[in-house]
């Protein structure tokens, strides 16, 4: 009787000991997923290359979905300008879609549209890029972040925005207009690797819009909350 009992303890003190080293693995795992940066991911498929991109926003400016997004890819020789994509104006959002080649470089614009008695009433530029960029250029106005280069004129701000919309209702010249932004323009500065990390912000006046990281705290106490659970009841069940 007496080595059966010591054979149920051991076995409670391993189960307890299995069940703090989850815990602590799950609040570790959690944590780091919350504070890393957005994230973008190629996957080779056997339809080609399955790119993503996820975010998570505060809150657009004007507070509505980014809507008319365009996900501008190439590899240095093939290109790719998709359309038709939305996300929500706060919170998670997987962007995601599938091309034959296996893209180097991106960059991803989308608008934010006005709102009636909310921030300016203007349509603003949504932009995911390269975090490195993104740093230099907070506060500054889209002429200043994005000037004439290549002996090409400026595009402005409200200039891309119309020629975004006019490519998202089918004008191949806008398209071209969008898509040189990229290939050749000033945007060519604000790519990122589409294997990599990046960062979203919103113009006229650059402001990054990525939802805090600090939620990741709250999760942090939470693991460590469910860790003393576990030993109090380690100490209840001796």
């Amino acid at each position: 009787m007496i080595a059966s009992r010591s054979s149920d303890l051991d076995k409670g003190g391993k189960i307890h000991m299995l069940y703090r080293w989850w815990l602590r693995l799950g609040a570790m795992a959690m944590v780091l997923v919350l504070t890393a940066p957005a994230r973008a991911a190629v996957v080779a498929t056997p339809g080609g290359f399955e790119v993503s991109y996820a975010l998570n926003l505060s809150s657009t400016l004007n507070g509505n979905p980014v809507t008319s997004i365009f996900m501008l890819e190439t590899d240095g020789v093939l290109f790719s300008a998709a359309s038709g994509f939305s996300a929500a104006a706060s919170g998670f959002t997987l962007l995601t879609h599938t091309i034959a080649f296996q893209p180097t470089s991106t960059l991803v614009i989308g608008l934010d549209l006005p709102t009636a008695g909310v921030g300016d009433g203007k349509t603003h530029l949504v932009m995911l890029m390269n975090g490195n960029f993104a740093a230099s250029i907070t506060g500054k106005l889209f002429s200043q972040a994005f000037p004439g280069v290549n002996g090409q004129p400026r595009l402005g701000h409200d200039a891309l925005i119309a020629a975004m919309q006019a490519a998202d209702a089918g004008d191949a010249v806008a398209l071209g207009i969008v898509t040189n932004f990229f290939l050749t323009g000033a945007g060519a500065f604000a790519a990122f690797d589409p294997a990599g990390s990046f960062q979203v912000g919103e113009f006229t006046v650059f402001v990054p819009i990525a939802a805090p990281e600090p939620a990741s705290l709250a999760l942090l106490l939470a693991g460590v909350a469910g860790l003393g659970l576990a030993r109090r009841r380690q100490g209840a069940g001796r």
